[in-house]
């Protein structure tokens, strides 16, 4: 027996009241810079708290842009650590970012229509923060 795609629609395709509400890309843009600007203050009055350690070499390179400076690891971690926290809290409890707010763009569950839950919205922030790691990560084992 041949199943057709007609049959598979309704489990594909989101429903249609949501998806007439899908932002627009240069509003979702918009947004990301604005909450970029948000996690680089919040991320600087971290910075403030991790200690400097200037007497160490710089052996940054472009195989290891990252180099063995704790410091340049210290202020990395604090920045995916607080992206999370921040991205993926006020997405579960309001379903929006202050960007989004600003531009009156709300992330919902396709299935509830309500803001996600907690670990779908810390796994959607991982993804977005860590997704661009990938490069580096995966150029590990060359250094």
């Amino acid at each position: 027996m041949s199943v057709g795609y007609g049959t598979l629609s309704g489990v594909i395709e989101p429903p249609s009241q949501l998806v007439r509400h899908t932002a627009r890309p240069l509003r979702r843009l918009t947004a990301g810079i604005i909450d970029t600007v948000v996690l680089a203050l919040l991320t600087s009055i971290a910075a403030a708290f991790i200690p400097v350690s200037s007497s160490l070499p710089d052996d940054s390179s472009i195989e290891n842009p990252w180099g063995s400076n704790p410091t340049v690891w210290a202020l990395g971690a604090a920045q995916i650590i607080i992206g999370v926290l921040y991205l993926g809290l006020a997405h579960a409890r309001w379903g929006q970012t202050i960007g989004k707010r600003v531009l009156k763009i709300k992330v919902v569950s396709l299935s509830t229509g309500q803001a996600p839950t907690l670990t779908r919205a810390m796994a959607r922030a991982l993804f977005f923060l860590g997704a661009p790691l990938v490069p580096v990560i995966g150029s590990y084992g060359r250094w």
